[in-house]
């Protein structure tokens, strides 16, 4: 009985260690969304300096912001793979 409470202990801290890191995850790429949202945002007001156009509408900007978008989603897909394959690992070990 002692060595099955011991097992049960080390499932249980395994499952623990191995979906801990998921919340920590999904704020970071909910805090990058809330960021290049804001961005957008800000940059169809303001106007840099010796310009006449918003920086919304120069395409040096555009560019950045649509490679920043790519990698936002790219991290978003890597995170619900890296999540999918966790959950998957710790339904096997039940």
């Amino acid at each position: 009985m002692n060595l099955k409470l011991e097992q049960l202990r080390a499932n249980t801290r395994r499952h623990f260690f191995k979906q801990s890191g998921l919340g920590f995850g999904a704020i970071a790429l909910g805090i990058a969304r809330s960021a290049l949202s804001d961005l957008q945002t800000m940059a169809s007001a303001k106007t840099a300096t010796g310009q006449s156009a918003p920086l919304a509408q120069r395409r040096d900007f555009q560019g950045d912001l649509a490679r920043a978008e790519v990698s936002l989603r790219a991290a978003r897909s890597h995170y619900y793979e890296c999540a999918e394959a966790l959950w998957d690992a710790a339904a096997e070990d039940d």
